[in-house]
């Protein structure tokens, strides 16, 4: 409910109309592990460049341990 309250205000949408849509989205978020890899590139690049302080692994930021 209050994700909802939120969509609705952030996209100046009336609360049912945000309710009414809800159900229809997959909220689920899956990423490749090309993807993955392109986030590793992208942070050891700006990490090689001096504009990030550590070098951090991709692969935990979208996959943490439980």
């Amino acid at each position: 409910q209050e994700g909802q309250a939120i969509v609705a205000e952030d996209l100046n949408l009336e609360l049912p109309v945000v309710e009414l849509a809800w159900p229809k989205h997959d909220w689920s978020a899956r990423l490749s592990d090309a993807v993955v890899a392109d986030i590793q590139q992208k942070g050891d690049f700006l990490f090689d460049l001096g504009k990030v302080e550590r070098r951090v692994s991709a692969d935990d930021l979208v996959r943490p341990a439980n």
